[in-house]
């Protein structure tokens, strides 16, 4: 449900006093069913909008019914405002209903957030892949990807978009997979075309807790695992690690002990840091890494 659309319509209404589902259905080009659902979420909110039905019935609210600073605290107002200018970053427009809000609330508009998915050094497209999909989502269309996963392999699959979330800095998608007959959770930057088909799905709502688990590798295969961090890279250690779990030495240098289960990620990531970074222990990985870096020597021989 867009809360925007919400104070949308309640402006709508203390302009308009009285008006039917049909006409706000094409205002806000939403079906009929979406406008009632989004009246009712109104009058819970103890609104004075009332519906009757007949030749004059319709929508409407009460006219002795001003919207003026008193009905929020001080603190609802600031959130709300907040609330409406992430909605309008991540939809990528720029609503009026911002400054109509904060006209009615005596408060200035603070421009202060702004969201760019792309990463610095290069422009992936993830504004507008995040876009189509939340379009999808929202309109409840089936979408085909091309995706690679964790192993390299590419496949098409056609699924029906859940929910977007957020997790340990990167965007993935709930969707179920009609390929694989089941919900899969996909990460956006794996995803290397998108396609939106004219082809709806009925709309369920997911626990997204029970997947997300999916991304959590077995923790009966961990092993603990302390590297050492020349000082001069100190800012990457507190951009990767929790603040608690690092260590600062006398010299400087930083040492983090962490549980991993997926090796070939942390062989990944010392091997980034070259000289700048040292394995404490286990041994084990030790010869992992000496392995590992004769491969590398071979290739360029």
């Amino acid at each position: 449900m867009s809360n925007s659309r919400l104070f949308e319509i309640l402006y709508y209404l203390l302009e308009h006093k009285q008006t039917t589902a049909d006409t706000l259905a094409n205002y806000f080009e939403v079906s009929k069913r979406t406008i009632y659902r989004d009246i009712q979420r109104l009058m819970m909110m103890n609104f004075p909008i009332y519906c009757k039905n007949g030749y004059d019935g319709g929508i409407y609210i009460d006219n002795d019914f001003v919207l003026d600073r008193t009905f929020f605290t001080d603190d609802e107002r600031i959130e709300i405002l907040a609330a409406l200018q992430e909605f309008d970053y991540l939809k990528g427009e720029n609503s009026q209903l911002i400054n109509k809000m904060a006209a009615i609330f005596n408060l200035n508009v603070i421009d202060w957030i702004e969201v760019d998915l792309n990463s610095w050094y290069q422009n992936n497209d993830l504004n507008k892949k995040f876009n189509d999909l939340k379009r999808a989502i929202i309109t409840n269309h089936e979408i085909v990807i091309n995706y690679i996963n964790s192993s390299g392999q590419k496949s098409n699959r056609v699924v029906w978009p859940y929910k977007l979330f957020f997790k340990s800095g990167t965007w993935y998608l709930l969707a179920y997979c009609l390929n694989k007959k089941e919900n899969r959770i996909f990460r956006l930057s794996r995803i290397l075309k998108l396609d939106i088909i004219d082809k709806t799905f009925a709309c369920k709502n997911i626990d997204l807790s029970k997947y997300k688990n999916n991304l959590i590798t077995d923790t009966k295969k961990e092993i603990e695992v302390t590297l050492q961090f020349d000082h001069q890279i100190a800012s990457v250690v507190y951009d990767e690690f929790n603040h608690s779990d690092i260590i600062e030495k006398q010299n400087g240098d930083l040492v983090v002990t962490m549980k991993v289960s997926n090796t070939y990620w942390l062989m990944s990531f010392i091997l980034s840091f070259g000289s700048k970074i040292k394995i404490l222990k286990p041994d084990f990985l030790k010869e992992q890494l000496i392995t590992e870096m004769k491969k590398m020597m071979e290739i360029y021989q």
